[in-house]
């Protein structure tokens, strides 16, 4: 039997993939994961007062008395279409962003431009759910880390649900090769989605950088629709690839960065940004550290453009524009005579680029506390070790989340490269040495963390804050 959307969505209750959630008149969507396969569990769907059952397997017994089975080819995206046509309405201007590094401070740096126009708007993403304006029943989500950036397709789209209902105009939310891949994005009309840049990440789920690559560029061929405005990086190696894919599909496309011919870096003197808007010089006042934060920032330009606002709008926001939590986020404290820096590149191209921005301010010794992740890419820890022997003065390695990975080991793989590193893998001690031999100028960066308020080890979930140690020692 083919799935009616239509016809399904005038019968239902709700819909959910997880069968305890099922309620009577709900649609119950079997997929089956890497550790659970939803078809186990119809039985119990059934029971709670499923009305349709979603899946893939045709053989499986039908008991048509109490549901309605439905097969489909692929039960993740029908899952995401159902979600996205029965959660309405929804925001009239949605956005997405993609890309290795930069979506969450894209997705935010947007949600400000937007913000300081009186546009009511929010951000889905690493940081779960963030606005500057109430979130009237949506407290649950606000300010909640999330283990995932992007949510299942069933809470983003109950959310954006919810946030039309509290007038919210404005969404961006960040799409990770996760949930691309796991189709928890489709169906969701999106006014413009953004590209940051590719480099190395979660070969742990990808396997190679082509696919990884490759689940990326889903939401350019697949996801978005044929209104959707395109937001390109122009001074990346990937850029002429999805160019040509986005322009034989018809879409428009703007660019962004120094070789780009319609959102240009100029230059930033201090706090003082140049832009070529569409050929059109601009200065502003821009209180941003990093200049991979002026392409973050050229990328919200082009999405918020996409979604209508101009450059008079555009241009009057800058100065406004704050830093965002965990990136390059720098700790403000009355008695700290040198600049301490939390920051949350993870990634051996997210460390290159803020220890180089970084190396660019720095009169003293640059000093970096930093670790690698536990259960993830094993083959990244070498390379951010020796990208930490090229631009860091002192290299103090400690442990991230180590998870289910014997620490010392993680430790190991990252200083296998690297000359006089200092090992310290208690996190609260290695930034407390940092603190302690800090010399007149010297800059510290403590990086793999940033926003986060906790440390996996093993599988317990411990509070941590990088902030609130350096603030505590200060």
């Amino acid at each position: 039997m083919k799935i009616s959307v239509k016809n399904i969505l005038t019968e239902i209750k709700g819909i959910s993939a997880n069968s305890r959630l099922i309620e009577n008149g709900y649609a119950y969507v079997a997929m089956r994961g890497a550790k659970f396969n939803g078809e186990d569990f119809i039985e119990e769907a059934v029971k709670r007062g499923a009305k349709y059952i979603i899946l893939q397997n045709n053989n499986l017994h039908e008991d048509r008395n109490r549901a309605n089975f439905i097969y489909v080819d692929n039960p993740r995206q029908t899952l995401s279409q159902l979600a996205s046509s029965f959660y309405v309405p929804q925001p009239a201007n949605i956005v997405t962003v993609t890309g290795t590094n930069g979506k969450t401070s894209t997705a935010n740096l947007f949600m400000q431009l937007t913000n300081t126009n009186h546009y009511k708007s929010a951000a889905i993403g690493t940081l779960g759910l963030t606005s500057f304006d109430a979130l009237n029943g949506l407290e649950d989500f606000l300010n909640h880390d999330s283990a995932l950036t992007s949510p299942d397709s069933v809470t983003t789209n109950n959310i954006l649900y919810n946030l039309a209902k509290n007038n919210f105009t404005h969404v961006a939310i960040e799409s990770s090769s996760h949930g691309l891949s796991q189709y928890r994005l489709d169906g969701i009309n999106f006014k413009a989605a953004g590209f940051t840049n590719l480099s190395r990440d979660h070969l742990d789920y990808h396997g190679t950088m082509a696919a990884y690559f490759n689940a990326k560029k889903r939401l350019f061929s697949e996801v978005i629709g044929i209104g959707t405005t395109v937001v390109l990086n122009s001074d990346i190696p990937e850029f002429n690839e999805i160019y040509q894919l986005t322009k034989a599909r018809g879409l428009k496309v703007i660019e962004y960065g120094k070789n780009a011919r319609d959102i240009r870096i100029i230059a930033k003197n201090n706090n003082t940004l140049k832009l070529a808007l569409f050929g059109k010089k601009i200065e502003s006042v821009v209180q941003l550290t990093g200049e991979f934060q002026l392409y973050n920032l050229t990328c919200a330009i082009g999405l918020s453009i996409g979604c209508g606002l101009n450059e008079s709008q555009l241009v009057s926001a800058l100065p406004n524009l704050k830093s965002i939590t965990g990136r390059v986020e720098k700790i403000a404290a009355a008695n700290l005579r040198n600049d301490i820096f939390i920051d949350y590149a993870h990634t051996p191209d997210a460390l290159k680029k803020v220890l180089s921005d970084l190396k660019h301010v720095c009169n003293g010794r640059l000093i970096l506390v930093f670790g690698c992740g536990g259960d993830r890419d094993q083959g990244k820890r070498q390379i951010m070790g020796i990208i930490a022997e090229e631009y860091a003065d002192v290299n103090i390695v400690t442990d991230d989340n180590p998870r289910n990975e014997d620490p010392a080991l993680i430790r190991k793989e990252i200083m296998a490269s690297m000359k006089n590193p200092v090992e310290i893998g208690n996190r609260k001690e290695a930034i407390h040495y940092a603190i302690s031999i800090l010399q007149p100028q010297d800059i510290i960066l403590i990086a793999g963390k940033g926003h986060e308020n906790y440390q996996i080890i093993g599988n317990e979930k411990i509070y941590f804050s990088d902030r609130e140690i350096v603030l505590s020692a200060v």
